[in-house]
């Protein structure tokens, strides 16, 4: 199998508030609330990476779009872009 295989469908999460000023929260359809979140930039570079959360503080970022990485327990990875304003 690939990397891909883990790749879940973004609906079964909610990243919000998106746009985002000060932080965004990660809301998934299991309830769960731990999780690693992964800011990456237009580059593909990783910025910011924290475990065991489901809040990630964004206001030290500059204004743009970011992809969000995250990875579940079960290290199923899902992915959706933010606007960080």
């Amino acid at each position: 199998t690939t990397a891909l295989a883990n790749i879940k469908d973004v609906n079964s999460i909610i990243i919000s508030p998106n746009p985002a000023t000060d932080f965004i929260q990660i809301t998934a359809a299991n309830n769960s609330t731990d999780f690693e979140i992964e800011l990456i930039d237009f580059v593909g570079k990783t910025i910011c990476k924290v475990y065991n959360q489901n809040k990630l503080a964004i206001t030290q970022f500059r204004k743009g779009i970011y992809l969000v990485k995250v990875t579940d327990k079960q290290k199923n990875v899902f992915m959706d872009k933010i606007i960080i304003e």
